[in-house]
């Protein structure tokens, strides 16, 4: 079994850096809150809306933001069934959420989607 970097990194994390912040926390009498993110399909769990929303918090010019939305709304996809000489389809179905893996937009457009849940955790952490 060969273990990637990547899951080696997130190994020291949870097992070496953790408990010494929870311990660093503690002696300080701090509270601490953790959160963590799968990344195992993390460009398949992206909602357009969610780009949308994250390109105008931090101001994407708005003709980007009109041509993102328009360029989404053509993501689209059917499903074919072959059985015994007939052919079964569906209509078009619409993909509300989801990168393209191997597009190479799609590290920065994840990483923009997370914008939102930023700005909440940060607005709990100022109040």
């Amino acid at each position: 079994m060969t273990i990637s970097i990547v899951s080696l990194i997130i190994i020291i994390i949870i097992i070496i850096i953790s408990p010494a912040i929870l311990q660093e926390c503690k002696s300080r009498k701090e509270s601490v809150c953790t959160a963590g993110i799968d990344y195992q399909k993390a460009f398949a769990s992206v909602p357009h809306c969610g780009i949308i929303k994250s390109f105008e918090l931090i101001g994407i010019n708005n003709k980007i933001i009109s041509f993102t939305k328009k360029i989404v709304s053509y993501w689209k996809t059917s499903m074919r069934l072959h059985t015994e000489g007939k052919i079964i389809e569906t209509e078009d179905l619409e993909i509300q959420r989801g990168l393209f893996p191997g597009d190479s937009l799609s590290p920065l457009l994840f990483c923009i989607s997370l914008i939102p849940i930023t700005e909440q955790l940060n607005k709990l952490n100022t109040e």
